[in-house]
């Protein structure tokens, strides 16, 4: 069931994907963790990997654009779905481009899965899944 969300719900969410975007792509963590819920029900997974404390995300995040020395992120948010008031969920597809301290160049392509709340402060992540696709594997002969 998807309640009919309010078109301000839906502006607030899109400000706070682009938002989430410009964190990540300034490589500011802690602008970027701010727009995360602390607390015993975070989660944030990578390829499987959960950390389920701002603490371990931030240890994530440090160590992987420890060798960036500039990034785009670009989430484009495809579906928004609000389960119960208060709640909603994202799935969106994104892109990166990536220049390594060493110069060499990287793009990439990430799914991105939100569960978000609303609180005082506006909407927040609470739990964030991402996945990004394997590189691909030599075939033999």
């Amino acid at each position: 069931m998807t309640l009919s969300p309010d078109t301000t719900d839906h502006a607030a969410i899109l400000a706070l994907v682009a938002e989430l975007d410009t964190a990540a792509s300034a490589l500011d963590i802690d602008r970027f963790l701010d727009l995360y819920v602390d607390g015993h029900d975070f989660a944030f997974v990578f390829n499987g990997t959960t950390r389920t404390t701002l603490a371990e995300a931030r240890a994530f995040h440090e160590a992987a654009w420890s060798n960036v020395r500039a990034v785009a992120f670009r989430t484009q948010v495809g579906h928004i779905a609000f389960p119960a008031p208060g709640v909603a969920t994202l799935c969106a597809p994104g892109t990166s481009e990536r220049t390594l301290v060493t110069g060499e160049r990287r793009t990439g392509r990430y799914a991105l899965m939100l569960v978000l709340v609303r609180r005082a402060s506006g909407w927040r992540v609470l739990q964030c899944h991402e996945s990004t696709p394997a590189p691909p594997v030599a075939m033999p002969g």
